[in-house]
C-alpha cells in the first residue's frame, strides 16, 4: 500500500492528504500542528512558511473562494500560501469513533523525545502556524520517492488516506480574515500541506529541526540523536503534485520531516 501511485482525480474511491516538512503529530488528541517557523531564533536556519500543493487540474475554480491574493505564478503550479489558521478537509478532519487507523504511523514515525530527551510539548504558549485534526482514514509515514537509503537520514512524508468518492473541500479559517478560504477539488483530488519554503537560501545552513523549539515547553530543541526510519517503511508514489514541482526545500535530507506522536 505504501508504494502505490495516486490515481487521477475521479478515478479512485479515496483521496490523500500529505503532510510535508516540519509537522508534529500529537498522538493523544490526534492533531497535527505546524511550528511557526517564519522567524527562526537561530539566524542560520531558513524561515519556513505554510502552503498547500494540489494538482491544478483538480481545482474547481467556481467553488473555490478567498484565493484572489495568491501569487498567480504559484496558483498555476497548484501552490496556495496562507498564514496562521486552522484547516478542515472533507471527512479527513471529521472525527469518528476510534479515530484514524494510525498503528503504522505511531510505530514508525520518529519521535521528538527520542531526538531531544528534554522535549515536552508546550501545552500553553506553543507557537504554531496551522492546526489540523486527524479525524479518520489510514495514517502512515512513508519514505519520499527520492529518499530510499537508510544511511542518508530521514526523508519522509506522512499520508492520511481517506475513503471518499465525491468532491473534496479544503477550508482554512485564517486568523484576521472574516471569511474562510475554500479550495474545492474534484473527486479523488489529493492535497499536500507543507511547512517549508519555496525559495532556497544556500547561506542558511542551520538545522531546520531546531524550529521545533517553537512548540517545546522549554523553548529549545536540539538534535542530539538523529532520527531514523525502520527498514519496513515503504516508499511513497512519486506522482503527487508536491513531488512533481520539485520544491527547493531539502525535505529529502531533512530529518525533521514528520515527527512524532506526543
Amino acid at each position: 500500500m505504501g508504494s502505490e501511485e495516486p490515481g487521477s482525480a475521479g478515478s479512485k474511491s479515496h483521496f490523500d492528504v500529505l503532510f510535508v516538512g516540519l509537522i508534529c503529530f500529537k498522538k493523544k488528541d490526534r492533531v497535527a500542528v505546524m511550528p511557526d517557523g517564519r522567524a527562526p531564533d537561530d539566524p542560520s536556519v531558513q524561515a519556513h512558511y505554510p502552503f498547500l500543493v494540489v494538482d491544478p487540474k483538480d481545482v474547481i475554480e467556481a467553488e473555490s473562494i478567498g484565493w484572489g491574493g495568491n501569487d498567480p505564478a504559484l496558483t498555476k503550479q497548484g501552490i496556495y500560501t496562507f498564514s496562521k489558521c486552522t484547516i478542515e478537509i472533507t471527512k479527513a478532519t471529521t472525527r469518528v469513533a476510534g479515530g484514524p487507523d494510525a498503528g503504522q504511523h505511531d510505530r514508525e514515525v520518529p519521535k521528538l523525545v527520542d531526538i531531544d530527551d528534554s522535549y515536552k510539548y508546550a501545552t500553553t504558549g506553543a507557537s504554531t502556524i496551522a492546526t489540523i485534526i486527524l479525524g479518520q482514514g489510514t495514517l502512515e509515514v512513508l519514505r519520499r520517492p527520492d529518499h530510499r537509503s537508510r544511511d542518508r537520514g530521514v526523508g519522509s512524508v506522512t499520508r492520511l488516506r481517506v475513503t471518499h468518492d465525491d468532491k473534496v473541500f479544503v477550508t482554512l479559517a485564517v486568523e484576521g480574515e472574516a471569511q474562510p478560504r475554500v479550495l474545492a477539488l474534484k473527486p479523488g483530488g489529493d492535497v499536500a500541506i507543507v511547512n517549508g519554503y519555496l525559495d532556497d537560501d544556500p547561506t542558511k545552513t542551520g538545522d531546520p529541526m531546531t524550529l521545533f523549539n517553537k512548540i517545546a515547553e522549554n523553548g529549545t530543541f536540539s538534535v542530539n540523536t538523529p532520527p531514523s526510519l525502520g527498514p519496513a517503511v515503504a516508499v511513497i508514489g512519486e506522482n503527487y503534485q508536491v513531488f512533481k514541482i520539485k520544491l527547493p526545500i531539502k525535505i529529502a535530507d531533512n530529518p525533521g520531516c514528520c515527527p512524532p506522536p506526543n
